[in-house]
């Protein structure tokens, strides 16, 4: 049997770079749908990484399809309300997400990263995730697309899904123009191990003059939080001095941030420039493709 023959009777191969949240999610979906799906993801080693999510009802209503919602709701925290408020904790507004849960048939619901790329991948079957997979090279080839990886090793697929982050290799061989460009602040991300000093089910966002604040309690043990300031690009505060940098900004805000940074780990606070992306009419060309924040 001829090869274009044999590929006419089977299941179309998906290739996914890059094996975070969208990544896997789509890959399980694949997957659901009866089709041949691989995806290849950069790190070598799968830890705790990042610090908290909040999932809106819509996205749990896609982890519900996904048969993924009961476990996400058991290792998170439903969200109830949320409140923008001064720097000095007056309430500005309040919003409640329940209008939107019960249409959606789920509630809104805190987690942290690591628990949700768990959950994400125990769906797919061993040895769908190939780790260790950089990519350097994008070959389009009649009706396959390859991929080329740092190590010597390759890949091929009828299809290709770009979930490679905001410098996305999969976009720029698409969109070569397509540049992320800078958002004009940094954030501070961590999660801070208390019971004490955040509500559970409230999510919370407290505005300074070029500053923000969010907190919301993940689960009985973990409270999430994020700082951001407008600031220059590409000026990342040490590792070592981050919880003092923070304190320094943030010390005089109402309670719990003083206390949440007090209680952090300064190893374990993350800081990223933000980016986004100028809006773009087109996500896909040809047998390729791309999602999440890659778009």
């Amino acid at each position: 049997m001829s090869t274009q023959a044999s590929r006419a009777r089977r299941s179309p191969r998906i290739v996914v770079l890059g094996g975070g949240i969208g990544g896997l999610a789509v890959a399980i979906a694949l997957h659901k749908a009866g089709l041949d799906v691989r995806v290849h993801e950069r790190a070598a080693l799968l830890g705790d990484v990042g610090a908290g999510l909040v999932l809106w009802a819509n996205a749990m209503r896609v982890l519900r399809e996904l048969g993924l919602a009961d476990e996400v709701i058991r290792h998170g925290e439903a969200t109830r309300r949320g409140e923008v408020r001064r720097h000095d904790g007056r309430v500005l507004a309040s919003s409640l997400p329940g209008e939107l849960d019960a249409e959606m048939g789920v509630p809104t619901v805190a987690i942290h990263r690591a628990a949700l790329h768990r959950a994400l991948l125990s769906a797919l079957p061993e040895g769908t995730v190939r780790l260790g997979s950089r990519c350097d090279r994008i070959e389009e080839r009649g009706n396959v697309v390859g991929l080329c990886f740092a190590d010597g090793s390759s890949d091929e697929g009828d299809l290709l899904v770009g979930a490679d982050g905001i410098h996305s290799l999969v976009r720029r061989h698409l969109f070569p123009d397509a540049q992320p460009r800078y958002s004009g602040y940094t954030a501070w991300r961590g999660a801070t191990p208390t019971r004490q000093g955040a509500e559970g089910g409230l999510s919370t966002e407290s505005w300074g003059r070029g500053q923000r604040f969010g907190v919301i309690r993940l689960d009985l043990e973990r409270v999430y939080w994020f700082a951001t300031a407008n600031t220059p690009e590409g000026h990342p505060v040490a590792q070592q001095d981050r919880r003092s940098h923070l304190l320094q900004r943030f010390g005089n805000w109402h309670q719990p941030i003083p206390a949440l940074l007090e209680q952090t780990d300064t190893a374990d606070i993350l800081q990223n420039d933000i980016h986004d992306l100028p809006p773009m009419e087109r996500w896909s060309r040809g047998r390729i493709t791309f999602l999440g924040d890659a778009a």
